[in-house]
């Protein structure tokens, strides 16, 4: 490739002379038709008619002489070099009615895109050169109506043998230099200024072919060298070499739009001095094959994420002509002799998608420095697959797992003298990979005070080499593999994968016999029964607080503002999104505890510009007791009777026989009721019951039992459901089992917003249960009745409460992390069924971490971390089929809820490789009748518990393979992969 590379770069340079051998004698000055360089007068035609007749007559260059000249749309011709002449300024006009289209097109992003200063269409032999400046002066551009239609600077279209040379460019509104579907250019020793606006990027290649980019300096806001295929035309034999960079996105960048292929492209010795969005990005999501490229001798200073490869599945296309592509790959690429001082979030990430590999990539001799400061939280954050997703480094957000390295659905990769330092020690791994196959990593050198075992994570992989992995001293364990690791090898020695734990293999068995397995399926829980991944409402319908009164960072409250915002949503055919801009909104300018922004409707959503510092944040000033500030709930929730049910039913089946099914129809919800003490010293048996639990005896006691559950079919009197059951049901006498209404609202959801209170300031620290301030004067967010709905990305500093569901059905909470002073309670789902927490962060920020409680069923609280003797919570009142799964962090005891209550979880408490953090050793005897417990759990279920500390049990149902982590990592996960797609991730 490099010694094709090299001819064409020869054949280049004759063509370029032959550009200048074209009229080279003839200089046309643009004052011979009438322009007047006073910065005032408006000269497009002038410059237009010098362009035109130069062409004309045979070519040439047409001459910018010394002065600031006003134009609106240019566009070269045949044979035309336009030189811009020292101390001349060619200045774009501040309104957009004198620009044009320059051969319209589309954007990642689905703007209209192609209005131009300088533009070219079809045209050969032509360019711009000079010492001079050409500046768009976007900002006055976009006031005057140009934000959506956004000029670009300079626009090539089908251009062939195109030079641009030391020229200056400056303030454009969108992208500098876009050169589309052209061939055989040269730009060299060009100096680019674009900030102020969005999408200013520096120099974009977009489907075309012999390029050479050379000695240019670009300082720009968005993505500096940009490789595009916003066609399926491919972008190839480039070379890009000694470039200056400082950006406020990417530094190299393929993709964003990868419609066509990139082959055949090197790029070397660049200076990056910032790179706030990523340095070397390589992006195929829009079918592109992106092969046979060579990136080397960089140097990276204070950048964001040094390399990123992205294959996925975005499939886009930006022309209405163009067909929608499969996907594509990504192969053959070597990127070699990188260093980076002052890297963040995380050195290298390389992801595919499931099915779809990275396969052929070589990295090599490459130097970086990132800052530490990683945590245990962020270890155990999980990334979503995002397939579909516009690529971008912030795509999987801020919190990447790994410091080093996190790649996964990748092969054939080698990794080879690879050194990383640390200004601070991190607590997360250097390396977490899953799903490789065919992957070497050799002479790695890695940090002293890594406290985080293990250094690196390996799951569900094969065929993996480590060699000569050098660790210092102070680090943890160096290897830890995961699920269905296989062949897995240091210095040669292969290590063993972890057991596969035997409630597992009952499971997978019980479900191919047909037959009741011990665990619970839990795999129900979440937005959709996890059948479908959380919404994208970024197309919706939005109702953009700011026009309804709300105004970010001032000192008035923006209750009314956001209230109507939301009942305009609501009002809205099929909902809205809600939208906040960035900054800081305040609620709550009194202690009025009846007042709350209200939404009583489905289809609503409350979005905000990012719950990073600098984002959305929502303020509740005065305290507000016994008050979630934000309240989901349907106006109403009064459930009524439908029928009874008149047989025994086993948990985990889906069909009860009914006395009368008239009132009920497939797609129904429905409530089981029922109450007895009877059934509940059944249920207990031979467990004995406490005489102080006297909520659970007595004609009006016993356990209260409210299922959730969705008919999927009727026939007759026979009732299955979508869902299974997660309780006996055992008919007792005077006391039936019946089926209720569920009223609820759906679709509803809160993404991207940072909730703070004043909490924070009030003058004592959090005492459990001092008064009613302590406990309950700030509650942020309420969710009642509520269905296939969710919570994601969202920060909650400084909160007494956090969340609340109550009889929620089918709700997500994910990618929510708990911070700032500690309070009360973090989130709790209580009644209800199948509410899912997943890959949440609660820092010990209150003193019970997640939890339920009072008869919720299948609660899953999945691949969290919390802090160290933070507890789990189970509230009292009988929550049941509750799963923690591969926690990290927070101990059992501190339960809450009143000793009538207890005990606080019936039977199915599952703990799944739960890492138990304590200060002090514990001993926990989950039933004992001596002794009141803070923890009485009827005979929980454990597999893969470990502890930092010694942890002793009695009554405790099952303890399967302890002090070891089991397979598969993730129970929710794997139950949930069995069930969609019959695959057991054990094997």
């Amino acid at each position: 490739m490099i010694k094709f590379v090299r001819i064409w770069i020869i054949s280049l340079t004759l063509i370029v002379a032959s550009v200048y051998a074209n009229g080279k004698d003839r200089v046309i000055d643009i004052t011979r038709y009438g322009a007047v360089g006073d910065g005032k007068t408006l000269n497009t035609a002038a410059i237009q008619r010098a362009i035109d007749t130069c062409s004309a007559q045979g070519g040439g260059k047409v001459r910018v002489p010394a002065g600031t000249w006003l134009t609106g749309t240019l566009l070269l011709k045949n044979d035309v070099i336009l030189l811009v002449e020292e101390q001349a300024t060619l200045l774009g006009s501040p309104d957009i009615k004198d620009y044009q289209v320059v051969d319209g097109f589309k954007d990642g992003l689905g703007q209209q895109m192609g209005y131009s200063l300088i533009g070219a269409v079809n045209v050969k032999n032509t360019g711009i050169t000079g010492k001079g400046t050409i500046d768009g002066q976007g900002k006055l551009v976009r006031v005057s109506g140009g934000h959506e239609r956004r000029p670009f600077l300079v626009r090539f279209v089908r251009c062939s043998h195109i030079t641009v040379t030391d020229i200056h460019l400056q303030g454009p509104t969108a992208w500098t230099m876009h050169f589309f579907r052209c061939s055989n250019i040269l730009a060299e020793k060009v100096t680019i200024r674009s900030r102020g606006l969005g999408n200013n990027d520096g120099i974009d290649i977009d489907c075309c072919e012999k390029v050479k980019i050379s000695n240019c300096d670009i300082d720009s806001g968005d993505d500096a060298i940009c490789f595009k295929t916003t066609s399926p035309y491919p972008c190839k034999d480039v070379t890009v070499d000694n470039i200056k960079i400082n950006t406020g996105e990417g530094a190299i960048k393929f993709g964003t739009e990868s419609a066509g292929n990139f082959e055949n492209i090197r790029v070397s010795n660049i200076d990056v001095a910032f790179a706030r969005e990523g340095g070397i990005k390589l992006f195929s999501v829009d079918g592109s094959h992106l092969r046979n490229i060579d990136i080397h001798d960089i140097r990276m200073e204070k950048v964001n994420m040094p390399v990123i490869i992205r294959l996925g599945s975005r499939l886009k296309t930006f022309r209405e002509i163009d067909a929608k592509q499969e996907v594509g790959s990504i192969s053959n690429i070597r990127i070699k002799n990188v260093k980076v001082q002052h890297g963040a979030w995380t050195g290298m990430l390389i992801s595919g998608i499931p099915g779809y590999y990275i396969d052929g990539i070589s990295l090599e001799d490459i130097q970086i420095n990132v800052p530490g400061d990683g945590t245990a939280a962020d270890a155990h954050a999980i990334l979503e697959e995002r397939e579909g997703d516009y690529p971008e480094i912030k795509m999987f957000g801020k919190q990447i797992p790994a410091y080093g390295l996190y790649i996964r659905h990748a092969k054939n990769i080698r990794f080879h003298n690879i050194t990383y330092t640390t200004d601070k020690p991190d607590q997360r791994p250097a390396i977490i990979a899953g799903d490789i196959e065919k992957v070497q990593f050799s002479n790695w050198t890695l940090p002293a005070g890594n406290s985080a075992p293990p250094v690196i994570r390996i799951g569900d992989s094969r065929d993996v080499k480590l060699q000569q992995v050098k660790t210092a001293s102070g680090a943890g364990p160096l290897l830890q593999p995961e699920g269905k690791a296989k062949n897995i090898t240091v210095d040669g020695q292969i290590v063993a994968a972890p057991p596969i734990a035997p409630l597992w293999k009952d499971f997978v068995s019980a479900r191919k016999n047909n037959t009741i397995p011990v665990l619970p399926d839990y795999s129900y829980a979440g937005y959709h029964f996890s059948e479908r991944p959380l919404p994208d409402v970024s197309a919706g319908k939005k109702f953009d607080v700011t026009q309804f009164g709300a105004v970010p960072n001032d000192s008035l409250y923006d209750d009314e503002g956001i209230q109507r915002a939301i009942d305009a949503a609501a009002a809205h055919p099929g909902g809205g999104v809600v939208f906040f801009p960035k900054g800081k909104f305040l609620l709550a300018p009194d202690e009025d505890n009846k007042k709350q922004l209200l939404i009583t409707g489905s289809n609503i959503i409350l979005l905000g510009s990012g719950s990073d510092e600098g984002g959305t944040e929502i303020y509740q000033h005065n305290k507000r007791i016994n008050d979630r500030q934000i309240l989901f709930r349907p106006a109403q929730t009064v459930s009524k009777k439908l029928t009874a049910i008149t047989a025994d039913a086993a948990r985990e089946t889906f069909t009860v026989e009914v006395a009368d099914a008239s009132l009920l129809q497939p797609g129904q919800d429905v409530v089981i009721r029922h109450r007895s003490e009877a059934w509940t010293r059944w249920y207990f048996s031979p467990l004995p019951l406490k005489p102080q639990w006297t909520r659970l005896s007595g004609p009006d006691g016993g356990m209260r039992i409210a299922e959730i559950h969705t008919i999927a079919k009727i026939e007759g009197n026979r009732v299955t459901f979508k869902n299974p059951l997660h309780l006996d049901i055992h008919l007792v006498k005077d006391k039936p089992f019946e089926l209720f209404t569920y009223n609820c609202i759906e679709e509803c959801g809160i993404a991207n917003i940072r909730f703070s209170s004043n909490w924070k300031t009030y003058p004592e620290e959090f005492i459990h249960h001092k008064n009613e301030i302590h406990d309950y004067a700030w509650e942020a967010i309420g969710m009642e009745n509520v269905k296939n709905s969710w919570i994601r990305n969202c920060v909650f500093q400084d909160w007494n409460e956090g969340i609340h569901i109550n009889a929620g059905y089918q709700v997500t909470v994910q990618q929510v992390t708990f911070t700032g002073k500690k309070g009360h309670a973090s989130v709790h789902a209580r009644t209800g069924y199948g509410v899912l927490i997943r890959q949440c962060h609660f820092n010990g920020a209150q003193h019970h971490g997640p939890g339920t409680g009072y008869s919720a069923a299948g609660t899953v609280i999945t691949q969290c971390d919390l802090g160290t003797d933070q507890n789990i919570d189970s509230h009292s009142g009988q929550p049941y089929a509750t799963l923690f799964d591969n926690i990290h962090g927070g101990v059992f005891y501190n339960l809450g809820g009143p000793e009538p209550g207890h005990p606080h979880h019936g039977r199915q408490l599952v703990f799944w490789n739960f890492l138990h953090s304590a200060a002090q050793p514990q001993h926990y005897n989950f039933w004992d009748m001596d002794k009141r417990r803070n923890y009485t759990i009827a005979a929980p279920i454990l597999a893969g518990f470990q502890s930092d500390t010694k942890v002793t049990t009695e009554n405790a149902g099952i303890n399967q393979l302890p002090g070891q982590a089991v397979a598969p990592a993730s129970l929710f996960e794997a139950q949930l992969a069995l069930r969609l797609s019959g695959k057991d991730l054990t094997e």
